[in-house]
């Protein structure tokens, strides 16, 4: 009898311990996400932000885990002393003058959402927009994004420089995104 009650109890603690195991396994890795885009300083004293816009951008979505990742509402957001100036507007096509004319052409066929399969590595190109064209002072550029558990996860991507030089900068290559610090008036933009 008590060979038969210990037989159980081991069979039962594999069982666990297996399914934790797997589920570790499966698990292991990171999603992680790169940026490149370019971007023209401008010499005009009555803008005091140098970001031309639509601003282009090029994200790719690296997923090294096992389980299928979501990314939800991928923005950006221009921010002064960790404050939250102004949301940037999720474009899905423009013509010269900034009206939209034509849709599909960015994110997830115009959907700033994206589901990361297992170990896969995906490029998308987005734009974003910036709809009044008041005088705005940032020094950071970030973007947001809502995970699986719909958690907001903030990734820095540049400090934007303030200096009034006329150069045209172009980052020629793929930027990891790091996490950075949730903005103080982030709730106002949920």
């Amino acid at each position: 009898m008590n060979d038969i009650f210990i037989t159980i109890i081991v069979s039962i603690f594999t069982a666990i311990a297996t399914s934790v195991i797997l589920d570790l396994i499966k698990r292991y890795g990171k999603l992680k996400l790169y940026n490149k885009f370019a971007f023209t300083q401008v010499n005009n004293d009555n803008n005091k932000y140098f970001i031309q816009f639509p601003l282009d951008v090029f994200i790719e979505i690296q997923n090294t885990t096992r389980e299928t990742m979501t990314i939800r509402d991928f923005n950006g957001f221009l921010v002064k002393d960790n404050k939250i100036v102004t949301m940037l507007t999720q474009g899905s096509g423009y013509s010269k003058n900034n009206i939209i004319t034509k849709t599909g052409t960015y994110g997830n066929n115009g959907s700033y959402s994206f589901i990361s399969p297992p170990r896969s590595i995906e490029k998308y190109e987005l734009s974003f927009l910036r709809l009044f064209e008041s005088n705005i002072e940032a020094d950071t550029l970030i973007f947001r994004y809502f995970d699986d558990s719909d958690k907001a996860v903030y990734l820095h991507s540049f400090y934007i420089e303030s200096d009034k030089s006329k150069c045209k900068m172009v980052q020629p290559q793929y930027v990891l995104l790091k996490k950075t610090r949730k903005p103080i008036n982030a709730k106002d933009f949920a």
